[in-house]
């Protein structure tokens, strides 16, 4: 059993203060939190240390992570040895080079060296490749039981986490994450050298992101805000990160994150499928870069330069 309590103490007693029944007065995470996630906001709020880390040591036995994680109860729970989606990271971060159909099967196999011949069959290979591109070891964090994905002599590696390794690739500088999830990009951004992140989500997430943290990034800060406190700050940024979330908000707090963002970023990223009435585009016009996302089919990878910048170059006029 891990030595946690102090840690889940201190989480509590920011819940506690941060917490608002606004943060859920409309969207579709109003029904999540009111038919999954109530009774165990009840014990977040009045419940005693040791009971509020049993929900936070097992997620995979209750819903604490619905919604954006995929360890919660009578979720997926096995583990496979398919590497398809590990390939694909590989190819998006230029680790392993892209095939390239028109050349044919037989072709390609000739024609790639041994190393590569290799990482079509190794994910410990492939990883070794991802090492060098990132300037870290990727390894899995595995704090909780029954997490599933590939195993890996790094840990179990999930699809999530591989999200996050290509998104933390992405960033530099000084990042802010509207919508972190669990909190792996922040984890992984740690690890590639970035020392100044900060995360802006509802007090129900955060708490689990300031577990996660709190277990696997021991001695390293990462700062956790509430909409409010965000809001009241006027702190800027090199990386703006929004991923998987911001179509899902409701459109008035979307825009006031957009407003922030233009203030106060020099550069936005943002992951979001586009299946919802509005999108990213609605709200912030035409991107700088707009692709397809390496590894998630119907999600869009769009970048904004809002601030001329050594390393971004001129803002765009789009």
């Amino acid at each position: 059993m891990p030595d946690d309590l102090d840690l889940v103490e201190r989480l509590l007693a920011r819940y506690r203060a941060t917490f608002r029944e606004e943060h859920y007065s409309g969207g579709q995470w109003r029904e999540i939190f009111e038919r999954l996630q109530r009774s165990l906001h009840e014990v977040f709020m009045r419940g005693s240390v040791e009971e509020a880390a049993a929900i936070l040591r097992d997620p995979a036995s209750n819903f604490v992570m619905y919604g954006y994680e995929n360890c919660y109860s009578n979720g997926p729970q096995s583990v496979t040895k398919d590497i398809g989606l590990l390939r694909d990271l590989a190819r998006s971060l230029g680790a392993m080079r892209a095939p390239y159909p028109d050349a044919g099967w037989r072709v390609r196999i000739r024609r790639l060296p041994r190393v590569a011949l290799e990482s079509l069959v190794s994910a410990e290979t492939i990883l070794s490749h991802i090492d060098q591109v990132c300037g870290g070891r990727v390894d899995f964090p595995n704090p909780f039981e029954r997490e599933y994905g590939i195993v890996t002599s790094r840990g179990i590696a999930s699809a999530r986490a591989f999200f996050a390794v290509h998104d933390a690739a992405l960033l530099r500088g000084k990042v802010l994450e509207i919508g972190a999830g669990l909190g792996r990009t922040a984890y992984y951004a740690a690890r590639f050298g970035i020392r100044d992140y900060t995360i802006v989500d509802l007090p129900f997430t955060a708490i689990m992101q300031g577990y996660f943290l709190g277990r696997v990034l021991p001695g390293h800060t990462v700062k956790l805000l509430s909409p409010e406190e965000f809001f009241a700050s006027s702190e800027s940024y090199d990386d703006a990160l929004n991923a998987d979330s911001l179509t899902e908000l409701d459109v008035d707090a979307a825009r006031k994150y957009v407003a922030a963002i233009r203030a106060r970023a020099k550069r936005f990223i943002s992951i979001n499928h586009e299946a919802n009435r509005w999108t990213v585009r609605h709200l912030m016009g035409p991107a700088t870069l707009r692709s397809p996302y390496w590894l998630r089919p119907g999600y869009v990878q769009e970048v904004y330069l809002l601030r001329a910048t050594a390393d971004y170059g001129a803002t765009s006029s789009i």
